[in-house]
């Protein structure tokens, strides 16, 4: 008896262990098959990323790189990764181009949307403000026009050239540069938006929460410069964050040998396969992150120079009334 009692004990405990290891979940968004699909990621409280394959309203179908104004060119096969800054070739970490079409972003070079603005958003989401970029995807027309998009982690900072990437933080605070260096110490940055993180149990913390998206480049097809995916992230209002916008991002699977590969590989693998398609790794092109020409903030309000318009209009209007006054005042007497 004193020996089942301990068996039990002891699977009690083996249970509490297992049960207590964190699973992580997994979601893969099939963004193939439409140019109208839209996806809302919950980040943290009322937060949130969208992400659809609408054409924006402003697009007039011109295409062409010097059309979209990439921020970062990642370019390698099966799978390809980079982050954005000013740092020469030699000194880039993995997959970026660089050149024209990859560099540091400052927050003001992309525009911002009222959530009102973008289709498919609701409450509690519309009543805030989001930050617009543009992805290109540019993989064969056919076969395999599929390619993931696992990884996306969006940092702001006070510093232009980031180096010593590990993808590994995991937090919106800030902190310093022992974990992502660059050449002169002492700048800080801020997570602003991770597609792995979620607030699963609404505590307030962020999550593991393994995301990946499915995109399709034969949705356009016929050369590159269009947005096949538009993303809007949260309008960051922190004041001590830096000016600088930084993308890391990761495309493609490769095999199980991966160390990266993981549910979502096979999840998109699987989808590839019954599409008649033959994988999802990049396998062609460049991809490139970019913001549209002409920037709009539609948070800020009107100009002084047009305030003080429609305040003279106002004080010409009432020195008019006024004058009439007097006037009349005068034809009485």
């Amino acid at each position: 008896m004193l020996k089942t009692k301990k068996s039990i004990i002891a699977l009690a405990g083996l249970v509490s262990v297992l049960t207590s290891v964190p699973v992580h979940a997994q979601q893969l968004i099939d963004l193939t098959g439409s140019l109208n699909k839209t996806e809302i990621f919950p980040y943290i409280g009322d937060f949130a990323g969208v992400f659809t394959t609408a054409q924006p309203n402003y697009w007039v179908g011109s295409s062409g790189a010097g059309v979209m104004q990439p921020f970062l060119r990642v370019q390698d096969s099966p799978v390809e990764r980079g982050i954005n800054s000013d740092l020469k070739q030699s000194d880039l970490q993995y997959d970026e181009s660089a050149g024209t079409w990859t560099h540091s972003l400052r927050r003001e070079e992309s525009s911002v949307l009222s959530g009102y603005n973008i289709p498919g958003l609701a409450d509690p989401y519309r009543d805030k403000f989001y930050r617009e970029f543009l992805l290109d995807v540019n993989e064969p027309d056919n076969d395999p026009s599929y390619v993931i998009l696992s990884e996306l982690k969006v940092y702001i900072s006070d510093s232009p050239n980031l180096t010593g990437f590990d993808g590994k933080q995991s937090t919106l605070e800030s902190w310093a540069t022992t974990t992502l260096t660059d050449p002169n110490a002492g700048h800080q940055t801020i997570k602003a938006f991770d597609l792995d993180l979620k607030d699963t149990d609404t505590d307030g913390d962020l999550d593991p929460f393994d995301r990946a998206i499915l995109l399709d480049y034969g949705l356009l097809g016929s050369g590159g410069g269009r947005p096949d995916m538009t993303v809007y992230l949260p309008r960051i209002y922190n004041p001590a964050a830096g000016t600088h916008v930084f993308f890391y991002t990761r495309f493609g699977c490769s095999t199980t040998a991966d160390a990266d590969y993981d549910a979502n590989c096979q999840a998109a693998i699987n989808l590839a396969t019954a599409a008649g398609k033959s994988g999802v790794s990049a396998s062609s092109g460049s991809e490139d992150w970019a913001v549209r020409q002409t920037v709009i903030n539609q948070e800020v309000p009107a100009p002084p120079a047009i305030l003080g318009a429609f305040a003279a209009f106002g004080y010409m209007r009432k020195l008019r009334r006024r004058l009439k006054a007097h006037q009349a005042s005068q034809l009485a007497a």
